[in-house]
């Protein structure tokens, strides 16, 4: 054992445990606060629900798919699970089969395992531009975000936050088409709106042809071939339902049940902005109430976006504001649909680092700060290095667990959350 004490002329064991070996790695530590979030949300159920297989609001379809596949009546007078995309009900499927416990636990194990592979990937592409510290509580305040219930309780933004964060990922950086491709493709059989990544990939890798010309990895007859065959995904969705229902569109004739009825763009613009006005109208009854903090956090999103995107990758702010612009223009179709704006604010989820570059900037026009040498570095160091986190941050992050634990709760006992 004294082999194992640090001393001048032993000094193995002091070097070890300092060692970056024994500490994770960013990405794992990001990753482990997804995970804890979801533990959480689990024992927030475990509370109210027990063991019961009793499945809050949507789980209830995924559930369906998982056990029977899709069922339709023919008609469009009734909810039906054909409204909802296989990849995460079939990934259920599976992992049931592998691991014996019952099916609603394994949708919340499944959500779980995406939400940490993707918390993983989103690090890793954000190490390179933002100061660890920034990255792990950028990561913390996405897990922990009053919505962020979503990605854990069963139902298919897990998938979706996993391909997007692969997305950029592939497009961040060191350009990986295939992984796009692979992306867009998990995307689109996540969500019906996954065809939005297609484009996204598709102006990435465009825009970075068209700065690199000469790069032979790159070139518009890949950019178009990446885009066809990330189109496959959502095209065999159509061809399914074509053979199996003979409507091509019956995931989106399915969904008019729930009051999503398609008018003209300016319509839907319109329809949008009053559902938000009315949205946050829901403050004078609770400055608590979901509906309300949902359509906060959706427009906070955008507003940090348009402060801070400078500081961060260009492919990352095409990603937030197509998103942006996709759910205010193709997803609120009614007063009705915008009322969902605390789930939708999951997908400007890379505004939560924007946000921390404006609370820094806040923190500085505060508390001056003696000069800097370098006030912004610059090259390959990741930004804000030298600087301490924001102390608002920590303010939002406390805010974003109580709302977090309140939004679970109502969750479960199937009370409203946006």
């Amino acid at each position: 054992m004294a082999l194992l004490r640090p001393t001048a002329a032993n000094p193995t064991f002091g070097v070890f445990l300092e060692s970056p070996m024994r500490r994770p790695s960013l990405e794992v530590r990001c990753g482990a606060v997804f995970l804890a979030a979801g533990l959480v949300y689990l024992l927030v159920r475990l509370k109210y629900l027990g063991l019961r297989d009793l499945l809050p609001w949507d789980d209830g379809w995924y559930n369906s798919i998982t056990l029977w596949g899709y069922i339709s009546d023919g008609g469009y007078a009734s909810e039906q699970n054909v409204a909802f995309f296989p990849l995460h009900a079939y990934a259920v499927r599976y992992f049931a089969a592998l691991v014996p416990i019952p099916v609603w636990a394994a949708q919340i194990a499944v959500s779980i395992l995406f939400s940490v592979a993707g918390a993983m990937l989103l690090a890793h592409v954000m190490r390179r531009h933002l100061a660890p510290r920034y990255v792990l509580m950028g990561s913390f305040l996405i897990a922990f975000s009053p919505f962020a219930i979503f990605l854990y309780n069963g139902y298919s933004e897990s998938a979706y936050f996993f391909a997007t964060a692969l997305l950029l990922h592939s497009v961040v950086g060191r350009v990986h088409p295939a992984l796009g491709v692979i992306a867009v493709l998990i995307a689109s059989l996540t969500r019906p709106w996954g065809i939005i990544t297609g484009i996204i990939l598709a102006i990435c890798l465009a825009w970075r042809w068209l700065e690199r010309p000469a790069d032979r990895a790159l070139s518009p007859n890949l950019v178009v071939l990446a885009t066809c065959l990330a189109a496959l995904a959502f095209i065999g969705i159509t061809f399914y339902f074509q053979y199996a229902f003979g409507d091509p569109l019956m995931f989106l004739h399915g969904a008019t049940v729930w009051n999503v009825q398609p008018t003209t763009s300016l319509q839907w613009g319109v329809l949008t902005a009053n559902g938000l006005g009315f949205a946050l109208g829901y403050f004078r009854e609770t400055p608590f109430h979901s509906m309300a903090v949902g359509a906060t956090l959706y427009l906070a999103g955008i507003v940090v976006f348009l402060l801070a995107r400078r500081w961060l990758p260009r492919e990352v702010s095409v990603f937030v504001a197509a998103h942006a612009l996709a759910f205010y223009f193709m997803i609120y179709w009614s007063t009705h649909g915008v009322l969902n704006a605390g789930r939708y604010s999951l997908l400007l989820y890379p505004a939560a680092f924007f946000a921390l570059i404006v609370f820094q900037r806040i923190d500085q026009v505060l508390r001056p700060q003696p000069a800097q040498a370098a006030a912004e570095p610059t090259g390959a160091r990741p930004a804000f290095i030298a600087e301490p986190l924001p102390t608002l941050g920590y303010v939002v992050a406390i805010a974003f667990v109580a709302l977090y634990l309140r939004y679970a709760t109502d969750f479960v006992n199937v009370r409203w959350v946006s």
